[in-house]
């Protein structure tokens, strides 16, 4: 019996579908197709729709070449004879993914204008939640985007020494 983590094919092509539909609406939001107003009175940059949007699309685009690959082995990953474009087609995608979630998070940290936080904690027959500070918000989008900036800088200087021992080898 499969485990729970292991997709088919089909189901692979129907989520990778499902996840593109779901970044149709705020990429064409931040395109102007439709206005959106955030409930807390300010709007972001348009681009920002559109980011969040690609970042859905790009994740649909996984999931259909998962589908492309004959969806997933027991372990969730890719399986073994899965041809080796479709593995570097998904690490170009979730690179791009995480380029772009930073980007977001280095907005709200860093850029311009006002923002709004919430914080709230959900427990077993408790809940609270109280509006956030500012500053305290930026701080934890800032670390985020650093963290992630970091991350994404060390895979490309390990990909670029692969790349080069490879050349070199």
């Amino acid at each position: 019996m499969p485990s729970q983590s292991q997709l088919s094919a089909r189901g692979a092509a129907l989520m990778g579908i499902l996840f593109i539909g779901c970044g149709l609406i705020p990429a064409l939001a931040g395109l102007g197709t439709f206005s959106v107003r955030g409930s807390a009175g300010t709007d972001a940059p348009s681009w920002i729709g559109v980011s969040v949007g690609l970042a859905f699309f790009l994740a649909g685009l996984i999931l259909l070449s998962d589908a492309a690959a004959g969806g997933t082995g027991p372990d969730g990953q890719l399986r073994d004879d899965a041809p080796p474009w479709i593995r570097r087609l998904q690490s170009v995608l979730g690179l791009a993914i995480a380029v772009t979630l930073a980007t977001i998070a280095s907005w709200v940290a860093f850029g311009s204008g006002e923002r709004h936080f919430s914080m709230s904690v959900s427990l077993p027959f408790i809940a609270a939640g109280k509006a956030g500070s500012d500053t305290l918000g930026r701080w934890v989008f800032g670390f985020v985007a650093v963290l992630t900036w970091i991350v994404i800088a060390g895979t490309l200087i390990s990909v670029a020494r692969k790349a080069l021992a490879k050349r070199d080898g």
